[in-house]
């Protein structure tokens, strides 16, 4: 990639979501006492993601060659998921923020079933962001953060930053992007 390319890509690449979990913490003999289905029921949303205690999948292992092999692997807990990436085009993280908070404070009397049981249950907000470049720099609104942090027990922050060396894939679907 020539010295333009890049500078372009750097200046292009930048997302963000924001992860809203309910998971439970207390698993015992690999039986959740969590379902995914009530949750969604409950609370009246479709999650983004959502799998039970149990549940199995596979997922990709270093074969000790260079390669990968596909391993099967049984979920240790259960989780109801929403991403707000699937609801918001921007990457202005207030808008992430105010559409998660529109969907979520008013039902914050069925969120206290989960919010008030720490030790069964597990409430959490992940702030993601993406980037090319070297530095991520963001800010929130400290009236943000506090109506976000009554809705779960805590936020947690996941920063990315590529550098000059972005996966091929985010720079294929970046130029993909463009063409289209």
């Amino acid at each position: 990639m020539n010295e333009q390319e890049n500078k372009s890509f750097e200046e292009e690449y930048f997302v963000t979501h924001i992860s809203f979990t309910i998971s439970d913490r207390d698993v015992r003999d690999n039986v959740s006492r969590l379902d995914p289905e009530s949750i969604t029921t409950e609370l009246g949303i479709q999650p983004s993601w959502s799998f039970k205690g149990g549940d199995t999948f596979l997922s990709r292992t270093p074969d000790g060659r260079g390669g990968y092999v596909l391993v099967e692997h049984q979920r240790p807990w259960t989780v109801w998921g929403l991403r707000t990436d699937q609801l918001v085009e921007s990457n202005e993280l207030d808008h992430h923020c105010r559409v998660l908070l529109d969907l979520l404070e008013p039902r914050r009397a069925v969120l206290e079933k989960y919010l008030g049981q720490p030790d069964v249950y597990h409430v959490g907000i992940k702030i993601r962001t993406e980037q090319s470049g070297w530095i991520i720099s963001y800010g929130l609104s400290s009236e943000l953060l506090i109506r976000l942090s009554n809705l779960c027990h805590d936020i947690g922050f996941s920063n990315i930053c590529y550098g000059d060396d972005a996966p091929r894939e985010i720079k294929a679907e970046r130029n993909r992007q463009k063409r289209t």
